[in-house]
């Protein structure tokens, strides 16, 4: 099975980098979304239905008055949401180091806690949110008001790419900055990492189109799993690794501008993160690495939905995953500031918030 992965992985890029045309077409897309659920099932997706449908719209039969539900599709991989809610500015102006984008339903109090982490490292960093509800709303004016560095929106939670794609384009069109993140709802991303980057794209004629990882760490915290609480730290093995995380990618704002800030497939609600790698590969662009000692990004698996359960990744193939817990907290402890530390550690930190069970994913069952 090795061999037969190793084969695979060698022959896909090739054929990536000598059809690039053919790889960024749907059957391309589709072609390499089937060979990543045989050899990543951590990051499988329903690739069959390509492209993915949107939220159904509602409406009414003239002849009976009957309310009917029209499927509609996001045709256009460049195509940006409307937005639901004015546009929020953040009160301590609009130019910083880096600009970390934040596209969530949900989990205010995990993402609050991230917003004040970051304010203790030591350069100027800004917050584009986007979310999708009124409490969504509510919350972005909250921390708006309470930091002076956060700016955001709402917009419709379907599909998951057109969400994303919205906020880093308003991120770009609002804030000029050197580098622009990209920070999951469930992600805790460390002031160390953040001065990391920071010194990394300092002097700008230097700076790396793509600054990103291939591993994190995963701090488990569910009340019904046998193997809670425990930290764990998770790797992309060498011969498998098609791209880095899709979490903890700091792009270049010139090569943002390059693309138009294009760097996510708004049909999908799945591999959100393969066209920004692929725009940075097709174009040339400049990449370096990081690790968790550099700074660490922790992903939280709490009593919430999940796109990526811990179980995914505990039984992928081609994931290192090893029990990091007392090495991992003092990692964390020695990167994270006290608050945020304090707040980790606490039983309450890791449960739903705002309900967020009962609102909806953006994601339909096969």
């Amino acid at each position: 099975m090795k061999r037969i992965r190793a084969f695979v992985i060698r022959a896909g890029r090739y054929l990536l980098g000598r059809f690039p045309g053919i790889a960024r077409g749907r059957w391309g897309r589709a072609i390499i979304a089937a060979a990543r659920e045989i050899l990543q099932p951590a990051q499988a997706s329903p690739w069959r239905s390509a492209p993915v449908l949107s939220r159904p719209e509602v409406t009414t039969d003239a002849s009976t008055g009957a309310e009917s539900k029209k499927t509609v599709r996001v045709q256009n991989p460049d195509e940006i949401a409307a937005e639901t809610s004015p546009l929020i500015r953040p009160r301590l102006g609009c130019e910083a180091r880096i600009v970390l984008c934040c596209a969530f339903t949900g989990r205010h109090e995990v993402i609050q806690q991230v917003i004040l982490e970051s304010l203790g490292c030591g350069t100027d960093v800004r917050w584009m949110l986007c979310g999708s509800t009124p409490e969504d709303e509510e919350f972005i004016r909250l921390v708006s008001n309470q930091t002076g560095i956060v700016a955001g929106f709402t917009c419709e939670n379907e599909t998951l790419g057109r969400k994303w794609q919205s906020c880093m384009v308003r991120a770009g069109e609002v804030f000029d900055a050197a580098s622009y993140g990209i920070v999951g709802s469930d992600d805790f991303v460390s002031r160390r990492l953040l001065d990391h980057v920071s010194s990394t794209v300092e002097v700008a004629e230097m700076a790396p189109d793509l600054i990103c990882t291939l591993e994190w760490m995963v701090w488990l915290r569910q009340r019904e799993h046998p193997l809670s609480p425990n930290i764990f730290r998770c790797n992309y093995a060498a011969d498998s690794a098609f791209q880095p995380l899709g979490a903890g990618r700091f792009y270049g704002r010139a090569f943002l501008e390059r693309c138009n800030f294009r760097i996510f497939d708004s049909r999908l609600n799945r591999l959100l993160d393969d066209r920004g790698f692929e725009e940075i590969r097709d174009r040339g662009g400049s990449v370096v690495y990081f690790s968790i000692e550099d700074g660490p990004l922790l992903s939280l698996k709490g009593d919430w939905s999940q796109m990526n359960a811990i179980e995914g990744f505990l039984d992928a193939p081609t994931l290192d995953v090893e029990e990091f817990s007392f090495e991992g907290f003092d990692l964390l402890r020695r990167s994270l500031g006290p608050v945020a530390m304090q707040y980790l550690a606490r039983p309450t930190a890791f449960t739903p918030q705002f309900h967020f069970a009962r609102i909806d994913s953006g994601l339909r069952e096969d």
